[in-house]
């Protein structure tokens, strides 16, 4: 059985998913998988959950355009 080290994660690197949703997470999750398991899996998380309310705005925005 071996023990993980956790690294500490900079902020700077939970900017990833949050500016570049999906391509972020992926980035992010790639960078700390080995290091911190479970938050690179939140951070993919997040970039796949803010690409899709963004996804979702952009559709209800269009959708409201149209019906005007």
């Amino acid at each position: 059985m071996s023990i993980r080290q956790e690294t500490k994660i900079s902020p700077i690197q939970w900017l990833l998913p949050i500016f570049f949703g999906i391509i972020g997470g992926v980035i992010f999750w790639a960078i700390n998988k080995d290091t911190n398991p479970d938050t690179a899996r939140t951070g993919l998380i997040l970039g796949i959950g803010l690409s899709a309310v963004s996804i979702a705005l952009y559709a209800l925005m269009a959708l409201t355009m149209m019906l005007a």
